[in-house]
């Protein structure tokens, strides 16, 4: 038995040892593997769209300059209009964005959506580096991106209504259009009710915790909260740190009475020598 776990030790340590470098670079090759593979497909639509690119000079140069720059100017609009969203979208979450940076995440984002399968929804995991300063963790930056793609379903099917009906009374639709819309509708409404138990811990709720308990939140009055890990070697910094963040004094107090916050207290007095607390207004 001490001979088969030494050499199973002994395997494990040489695999780990063999692929600590990919560990270490791992962001990096992801990176880069997503680069050469959105160079492909890149390569392939442009190729395979040489003739209808090819057109679009001669359309160009047949098209009148007004409806031209008209057509530029409602681009600069719609993007304007986008930017907005994004920065709404992550004001909802507490997280104050710059509008240009907004804007930048949208182009990125829109730009590679072309060459993505489902690209509208699976673009939105990119390019969070653009928003990710300060206290902006991933999990906000994500869940603000939700909010931004169901606000987008949502102004489509307002759209679509006035339109449809427009449409249905000159004669000019058929069912299937109809039946789409609603099919939208009870999608979006499902969605928004689904969100609404969630937030409110209702039916829905306890089914989600049942199902992965990790995900339960036992203490709402935290707004974010945020652990780093100390690497300087001065004799004077801590080796860890935990900030959390409140709306008010008086979450901060329901927080420090908290029943799970002093079980967490309680192992913490277990485990260290020394702390420090530090209590401040932004």
């Amino acid at each position: 038995m001490e001979k088969t776990g030494y050499h199973w030790f002994s395997l494990r340590t040489l695999f780990r040892d063999r692929f600590t470098p990919f560990r270490e670079n791992s962001k990096f090759i992801a990176i880069f593997l997503l680069a050469v593979l959105f160079i492909t497909v890149g390569a392939w639509f442009f190729k395979h769209q040489q003739p209808e690119l090819g057109q679009i000079k001669n359309f160009l140069l047949e098209s009148r300059l007004n409806y031209i720059i008209t057509g530029i100017a409602i681009t600069i609009i719609y993007i304007v209009l986008q930017g907005f969203m994004y920065k709404m979208s992550f004001a909802s979450v507490g997280k104050k964005v710059a509008f240009s940076s907004a804007i930048l995440v949208f182009l990125k984002r829109n730009f590679i959506s072309i060459f993505m399968p489902a690209g509208s929804v699976a673009a939105l995991a990119f390019f969070t580096d653009e928003v990710e300063e300060g206290e902006a963790s991933k999990t906000k930056i994500h869940f603000a991106s939700s909010i931004y793609a169901f606000t987008g379903i949502v102004t489509v099917v307002l759209v679509a209504i006035p339109i449809l009906i427009y449409a249905v009374s000159r004669g000019l639709s058929a069912g299937t259009e109809i039946f789409a819309l609603l099919t939208m509708i009870l999608i979006v409404s499902a969605i928004y009710f689904l969100y609404k138990s969630l937030v409110k811990k209702n039916f829905l709720y306890r089914i989600f915790i049942k199902l992965f308990p990790s995900s339960e939140v036992f203490i709402d009055e935290i707004k974010y909260i945020e652990v780093g890990l100390n690497f300087s070697e001065s004799p004077l910094s801590y080796d860890l740190v935990l900030t959390t963040t409140f709306n008010s004094e008086s979450d901060l107090e329901k927080y420090m009475n908290h029943p799970e916050h002093k079980k967490v207290l309680v192992f913490l007095n277990q485990v260290t020598e020394k702390k420090a607390l530090v209590d401040y207004e932004i």
